[in-house]
Formats: C-alpha cells, structure tokens, sequence
C-alpha cells in the first residue's frame, strides 16, 4: 500500500526507530498502481488488487521509523471496477485536477480513462480488511459520481496528466503521447506525438508546459523538447494561425507586422518539414500527418520570434 516518506535528506534512508526512515504506511492497498496528491497527507491510489479506487488520509504522520496507522482513514470507490495489467508491469496512473475536483484514472485492463467527483458520494457499508491494522474509519463510498469514459479505446494506456483542458495519455503498445481536449466529455483527441520509446509509461506537464515521460524499458528519463502544452505562447511577434487545427491542405498565417517573416514548421523529432517567407499573409498549402507541429516565426528585421502548436487532423 502507500507509503509516506520525508524528502529531507537527514531523514530519507536513514536508520530510525527500527522500521526505516518512513514516515507513515497503510496496508490495505497491495499492487498499487498509480497515485495522487489531494491535500496536506491525502492521497489517491489505484488499488490493482482490490479493482478500485481508493482514498487514504494517513492524518497525521508517525513520524521516522515509527509504526502507528490508527488514526487513518480510507475510503474504497468500488462502484466502477478497474483493473490492473495481469503481468504487473504496465502501470495504470491517475491525476487530480485540483481546479475541477475531477480524478482522472488511467484503467489499463479496460483500455479506458474513467473519472470521479471527488466531491460527491455518501458512506457506505463497512470494508474488509486486507493488512489487518485498525484504522480510525474504513468504508465503501456509494453514490458518488463518475464517468466509465472519458477516452475509451486504448491498447495498454499507463501515464496521465492535465493542464488547464488538456489531458495527456501515455500508451505503451504504441509509443504514444495522446493529447486530448477535455473541455467536453467523452474527451476530443488533438494529436498524437510518437516517441518511439520502447517502454513509454509516466508522462508530466513540466515549467513552461514541457512534457517530460519515462521509458521504463529503457530505464531513462525524456523531455520532449521544441513544444509545450496548454500554456498561452510568450510571443513577441504578434500572428495568428488558422484554421488550427486544420484539416491538413492548409493554413493561413498572418501578421501585422510590416516586413518579411520566415516560417518553420517542425515535427515533433525537431526535424523541419517545411519553411517559407511571407509578408503580413499567406496561405500554406499543407502536405502533412495527422499530429502536432511546431511554427517557428522571425521577423527578419526585428529578430522578433514566436512559436505556435499547429494540429493536423485529418
């Protein structure tokens, strides 16, 4: 089950009290599979051997190497089943939109996003015990409310993570970062970016909206780099692009800027696919994938740049 751990140096892995240097632990979770932060020592968890969702208050922690639990309380959101990944190795993540009060849960074994009003739902009947420790409160939530789709259709989904309306989904039989609009229910996808990793799992939204994601197979860390996401561009060369997203012919750039201006477009490996250079308008006509682009404008005179995500859906 979860576990919390200090991360003072003076404390993390060191010798205390004779149970470690932790600071608190609940058992009532085995094969947890992904977990998020609520509030002061709240956490959710995805509890693969229970099939739901559960909610733990540790209260106050016990400090270093101690080992009293009682004064925690869990909740169990059982009402939607989800399930784990039966080789126990691609993760299932979940996220807290904290604006929202909205849980969003990466279901591996059902291929789905689902999520959960946090705010919602009554006390239900009494849990079973699963580690055997008394704890202040445990109990089934009944009533609470939840959407079984928010993206349906995924072939081994792992990580998530949301920024303002937009929600990334990593999937790990294809390699994919999935961008989706969240600002309607089911979820709109925008765009896909593929990382040809062999083993994509964790994705987060970093400073600046850059995306960073673990190759578990690989055993290494990655940032994707030349684009953010759901973040307003810090442009000082004013354009606008549109339609965006397009279809895929073209787009039409423009500018109020008097001057010429050089455009590059980017895919996602930093390569450019096309470059041009217009004045105050143009139409490009367009030859590309579905997927997010990079446009890179400079003005030629002023040196003024701006970058904009451009999205191709065919």
């Amino acid at each position: 089950g979860p576990t919390l751990w200090s991360s003072d140096p003076a404390v993390y892995a060191q010798p205390s009290g004779g149970n470690g240097s932790h600071l608190d632990m609940l058992h009532e979770s085995p094969r947890s599979q992904g977990i998020a932060h609520e509030k002061d020592n709240v956490y959710w968890v995805f509890d693969g051997n229970g099939f739901d969702i559960v909610r733990y208050d540790f209260a106050a922690d016990h400090g270093p190497g101690n080992d009293y639990h009682s004064d925690a309380i869990v909740k169990r959101y059982s009402e939607n089943q989800v399930l784990k990944d039966p080789n126990d190795k691609v993760v299932s993540h979940l996220v807290l939109d904290k604006e929202t009060n909205w849980l969003y849960v990466v279901d591996y074994g059902n291929q789905r996003v689902i999520r959960i009003n946090i705010t919602s739902g009554s006390q239900g009947g009494a849990a079973s015990f699963v580690g055997g420790e008394a704890l202040a409160q445990y109990y089934h939530v009944v009533g609470y409310t939840q959407e079984n789709v928010v993206v349906s259709g995924l072939l081994q989904p792992a990580g998530i993570d949301i920024i303002e309306d937009r929600m990334l989904v990593t999937d790990y039989e294809t390699s994919d970062i999935i961008i989706y609009d969240i600002s309607t229910m089911p979820a709109v996808e925008l765009g896909r970016i593929n990382t040809g990793a062999t083993g994509i799992m964790g994705v987060k939204i970093g400073p600046e909206g850059r995306i960073w994601y673990v190759d578990y197979d690989a055993n290494k860390l990655y940032r994707v780099e030349g684009l953010g996401v759901g973040i307003e561009e810090m442009a000082t060369l004013e354009a606008s692009l549109y339609p965006n997203p397009s279809n895929g012919s073209s787009v039409i750039v423009s500018s109020p800027e008097l001057g010429n201006i050089d455009l590059d477009i980017l895919d996602m490996t930093g390569r450019v696919v096309q470059t041009t250079r217009f004045a105050q308008r143009t139409e490009l006509n367009l030859d590309l994938n579905n997927g997010i682009y990079l446009v890179r404008l400079r003005h030629s005179e002023s040196n003024m740049t701006s970058e904009h995500r451009l999205v191709i859906t065919n």
